[in-house]
């Protein structure tokens, strides 16, 4: 873990109590609002503010243009998103796993469609150096 080692091991425990409070909060809220799809967007907002905060508290260790790695995966995952949903919409049966693979599949080809001609040399050139590092 990079905050124990770079001797500052109490960042982890103030996120995780963050992000309980902020579950505390959304949880119940999500439920009265949307029942199980409620709990699970607020475990997703959850989720994403311990991310959120454990990357702006990591800026003081680590150099890393944000500006440069985000954007573009992130518009990848919100049209892949917005897309799955769409197309879920078109599907019309009730067997959960057929749509947890539906919607997983158009997800992962949406994404893929989206970040491979925005950002595939700079993958190509990643997925290269790290195979170099490794031996491969």
């Amino acid at each position: 873990e990079l905050f124990v080692a770079v001797g500052n091991p109490r960042i982890p425990g103030r996120i995780l109590l963050l992000q309980a409070a902020v579950l505390a909060v959304s949880c119940p809220v999500g439920i009265r609002l949307a029942g199980a799809a409620g709990a699970a967007a607020a475990v997703g907002v959850t989720m994403a503010v311990g991310v959120v905060l454990a990357y702006w508290k990591a800026r003081i260790y680590v150099d890393v243009s944000y500006r440069r790695v985000f954007p573009i995966p992130t518009l990848s995952a919100l049209v892949a998103a917005a897309g799955s949903l769409w197309a879920y919409s078109f599907l019309d049966t009730q067997n959960a796993w057929l749509q947890i693979a539906f919607r997983s599949a158009i997800f992962g080809v949406l994404y893929l469609a989206v970040l491979i001609p925005l950002d595939g040399g700079k993958l190509r050139a990643e997925i290269g150096a790290l195979r170099s590092r490794v031996g491969g």
